[in-house]
């Protein structure tokens, strides 16, 4: 289950790259140097069957005409999303929620990511993590830039325990709330 989806160009797609679903679980994703423009959702979605995904260097451009733009959206396990850049978001840059219902300890790192939001769009977060059913093991964001009037650059909800955490070296501007 090792994919490569390298060097391709998405333009007016709801999802660009949209991975898993209920055909079993997709292991070991890399999704690098593509160019998605205007988004109507999340540019890159991964469901809760996807795992071991790399999420890197990729140009995400959200526009269109569905309510709520993301840049990425993983509801899986085990991603690191790192030095993309994501423009234009309505709603969250990065939005980590994992969405599973079996025992497991999944590690997310996110790191040197661009994050430019629409102007005005004050319900938004340049990163937000989300766990509502599940222990991570692992959670770093770090070196990451955030900018254009959200309300959080970061905001993490954990309604379970994260075994580990490092955030650091995120520089965050013009957001009402900066962690």
């Amino acid at each position: 289950q090792k994919v490569n989806i390298i060097n391709s160009s998405f333009t007016d797609q709801r999802h660009s790259i949209s991975i898993g679903g209920l055909g079993g679980i997709s292991r070991c994703i890399k999704i690098t140097n593509n160019s998605i423009n205007k988004s109507r959702d999340a540019g890159i979605d991964s469901h809760s069957a996807g795992q071991f995904l790399i999420i890197e260097n990729n140009h995400i451009v959200c526009e269109g005409s569905d309510g709520e733009h993301d840049g990425i959206i993983i509801e899986g396990l085990d991603s690191i999303i790192t030095n993309n850049i994501i423009e234009g978001i309505i709603r969250h840059g990065i939005y980590i929620q994992p969405n599973f219902n079996y025992f497991k300890q999944p590690s997310y790192k996110i790191d040197n990511n661009i994050i430019n939001a629409k102007p005005d769009y004050t319900y938004s977060s340049g990163i937000n993590f989300s766990s509502v059913d599940s222990q991570i093991n692992n959670l770093s964001i770090s070196n990451n830039t955030i900018n254009n009037e959200l309300q959080y650059g970061i905001h993490i909800k954990d309604d379970y325990k994260i075994t580990s955490s490092k955030i650091s070296n995120n520089d965050i501007n013009l957001c009402d709330k900066g962690i």
